[in-house]
């Protein structure tokens, strides 16, 4: 099975940085950078994973994508490892697990050859069985 590329945004305000980061990022297989960005902020609303301070080398940006990966290989299973998930159904466990992967909704819609609004419905489903207030609630039991 063919690892799923991880998507990166670089964002610095200082146009040097982010070609230097490009340079870096391209040196490292599996990943695509989808953006390069002047404005922290939006780290924050597309759930920035780590922040690196400057200046970043190339080992700390491997340590960081490393990290990154052993996150996402552990969230694969994590709905077999907690029992408050034995009450989603099958396809609430297989949306759960996407979104653990840091897949948005119109993603997995698109995976799982349904609409966005079917999954939105999925997602609204697994919080009120699980008593969850949020995705983001649901992604600290790991």
């Amino acid at each position: 099975m063919r690892s799923k590329k991880i998507k990166c945004i670089i964002i610095d305000d200082e146009f040097d940085i982010r070609e230097r980061l490009e340079s870096l990022l391209s040196k490292i297989k599996g990943i695509e950078i989808i953006s390069k960005e002047g404005i922290p902020e939006k780290a924050i609303k597309n759930e920035a994973f780590d922040f690196l301070i400057k200046p970043v080398d190339i080992e700390e940006l491997s340590q960081t994508i490393e990290r990154y990966r052993r996150k996402q290989h552990d969230n694969k299973n994590l709905t077999q490892n907690y029992h408050v998930f034995d009450c989603l159904s099958e396809r609430e466990k297989e949306v759960l697990n996407l979104l653990l992967q840091g897949l948005t909704s119109k993603e997995i819609a698109k995976k799982l050859f349904v609409s966005k609004a079917t999954i939105d419905t999925h997602r609204r489903n697994i919080l009120d069985k699980t008593g969850m207030k949020s995705t983001a609630e649901l992604m600290a039991l790991q």
